[in-house]
Formats: structure tokens, sequence, C-alpha cells
């Protein structure tokens, strides 16, 4: 078992709080993802795990077993750094055998597991080649391979696909997602790229000013963020958010009132929510709709259109507000046009002035 438990883990340098009470569970043969904006916190919280940062107070545990008072070489704990740190004058096997070598294994033994998990890579014709000779993919394999090699109880990747380009980000998410099924390991990535956490996780963790905003699949944190960053995090476009005000309470839900006089009631239990307060409604660009009279609708300017091929960015001007609509296909909108713009109550968010979710019910 490699599960990975942090509890009340807080880091500070100087008056900078890197991690406030973190509280995380990371289950045992999966791959997490932590995400949030720079300076959250995320590398710091790999550190930590690893050893190579200590934490100012609380626990860090593998399989059940507390290893913060343990130095890194004996957290079983493998790190794959953002720039890789490959040995120049080293060929691929050899920096893949280096942690081998440390450890006392004899050469072939040595030679038989970095074999093993170059043929796990894909990396086996690669192996006589040094760093400057590989792509930014093949050198990223060869520091996943060192990492590997090890087999250690969990592996730890800081940034890993920062350094390349979209395309290869994209085919690299995918391998590192079935490399940890085909190898049932347990992986922590840490990214800023929202995009590469809902591609690759099972759990995501969201970090954001070195606290835990929100924790859960992919989709969870799609369909029910628990507070407005989370909300305004993931997604892309991010999701819009409208100023309100609660106005009823009711059995069928939240009524709220936008600008513009258009009133909608948001199904979902008002026991938090105060009539007559500010808040704040979200709304996600994939989820207005446009020229649709059925549900309330804002009469809407066209500002912008980005055509991106197979769908197009459209940003509008209304009473309540700015807002970015996201659709299928090539629209025929002029800028300057006029349209309806649909809201559905259903898929609304609704957010108190403190930014936590009073309904998320995104259909």
């Amino acid at each position: 078992m490699a599960a990975i438990t942090l509890e009340g883990v807080s880091k500070r340098y100087g008056p900078v709080i890197a991690l406030d009470e973190i509280d995380i569970a990371i289950p045992d043969r999966a791959l997490t993802v932590v995400v949030g904006p720079s300076g959250c916190g995320k590398s710091t919280l790999l550190k930590v795990i690893a050893g190579l940062e200590e934490a100012d107070s609380g626990q860090v545990a593998i399989g059940g077993e507390r290893i913060d008072h343990l130095p890194p070489a004996r957290r079983n704990v493998a790190m794959v750094f953002q720039a890789y740190a490959l040995y120049p004058h080293m060929t691929a096997a050899e920096n893949m055998a280096f942690p081998l070598r440390m450890a006392g294994l004899g050469r072939a033994a040595i030679a038989t597991q970095v074999r093993a998990v170059a043929e796990t890579l894909r990396i086996a014709d690669l192996l006589d080649r040094k760093p400057a000779a590989l792509s930014g993919g093949q050198q990223q394999r060869v520091a996943i391979g060192r990492a590997l090699v090890r087999d250690p109880a969990a592996t730890l990747l800081d940034e890993p696909l920062s350094n390349l380009d979209a395309q290869l980000r994209a085919d690299m998410r995918a391998e590192i997602a079935g490399l940890q099924k085909q190898l049932g390991a347990t992986m922590v990535l840490v990214t800023h790229d929202q995009i590469e956490a809902m591609t690759l996780a099972e759990r995501i963790v969201v970090l954001n000013h070195g606290r835990v905003a929100q924790t859960g699949g992919p989709l969870d944190l799609y369909h029910r963020p628990a507070n407005r960053f989370v909300a305004g995090f993931i997604g892309a476009p991010q999701m819009n958010f409208l100023d309100c005000r609660i106005t009823a309470l009711g059995a069928d839900g939240i009524a709220v009132a936008l600008a513009g006089d258009l009133t909608l009631t948001i199904p979902a239990d008002p026991g938090a929510a105060r009539v007559g307060v500010a808040a704040t409604l979200g709304i996600r660009p994939e989820h207005l709709a446009l020229g649709e009279t059925s549900d309330p609708s804002l009469v809407c300017a066209v500002t912008r259109v980005e055509r991106l091929g197979a769908s197009a960015h459209i940003t509008v001007d209304s009473a309540a507000g700015p807002l970015r609509v996201a659709i299928a296909g090539e629209p025929s909108l002029k800028e300057g046009e006029s349209l309806a713009l649909g809201l559905a109550p259903a898929r609304c968010h609704l957010f108190d002035a403190d930014g936590i979710a009073l309904a998320s019910r995104t259909l």
C-alpha cells in the first residue's frame, strides 16, 4: 500500500505561508494531480512529501507509516523535476542506472531493471544516447525512467510537461496516464494547467494560497465547485460571473435578480441563503444558449467572435455584464449584432458574498 496522507502540514518561508494546515489523502495506485496558480504551494507540497523540505508542523505518512522524520533517501519516493536534471555526460542508460548504482546493486541486476523500464517507456533504442541527442519528450521519458527504475512507493512529478510544446504535451499526457495504469503506481503530479489536471487525474487537489480549496474527481470539481475560486479555475474558457441579489427562498430553490430586471430561480436547497443579500451567479460559457428564449434570457450585443474551427468563443455585452459563450461549429455572427442569450437555471451556480457555493447543480 502506498497511499499518502498529510495531516496538519504547514510550511513557512519567513513571512510567506507556503502551506497552511494541509490535510490531504492521496489514494494508493492512483494518479492524483495537484493544481493551482503559481505560488499556491504545489511544488512545496511535493518537496515536503519527498523530504526535500521539512514541514514546520504536521505529519506525512505513506502506507500508514510516518515518514516525515526520515531523510529523503529512506522515504522510497522518487521525484521527477521540471528541468529533468539529467547528467549531460551520461547516456540515457547511465542516467537511469544512477540511483541503482548508488543503492549498491550489481551490474547485471542494474542492466536488467534499466532494460525492463526502458521497454515499458519505449526508449530501449535510445539507451546509448546522451541527453543532447534526445528530444524534449525523450528526455522526459528518461527522467521518468530514472525515477521508476527504483520501484518507489510513490512517484512525484513537478510540472513535468511545462517544457514541452503544445502537441507534445498532449501526447505525453496520454503516455503518463497510460503508464500509471499499466504499472498500477501511486503518482502525484503537480501542474498549474487545469486542462492537464482534468485530462490526467483520477483525483484532483486544488490549492489556493497554501490551502486546499477542494478535492475530488475532475467532473465533481467541474459540475459541483465548492467555491468561486474552484469554479473559476476549473474549466476553459473560465466560468462567467455576474452580480445578483437573492430575492426569495422557496421549495423550488433560490430566486435571484440580475441587472436589467432579469430574475430566475435556481433549483437548490435554500438553507444557507438569505433574502436581500448580494451573491454571485456563475454559468459556464458552454452552458449559455444562443438565441434561446425558452429559458430566462438576456439581450446582448456581440463584441468579439473568435473562430477556432470546430468551435467558437463569443464575447457579448449585456445589462448584467460581459459574458463569454462557447459553441460548437462556426457561427455567422458579426460584431455589433444583437442576440438573445438563454440562461438555464439548472445549469447555474450561485456563490455567497464569501465565495462559498450555495448552488452547484449543473446538469
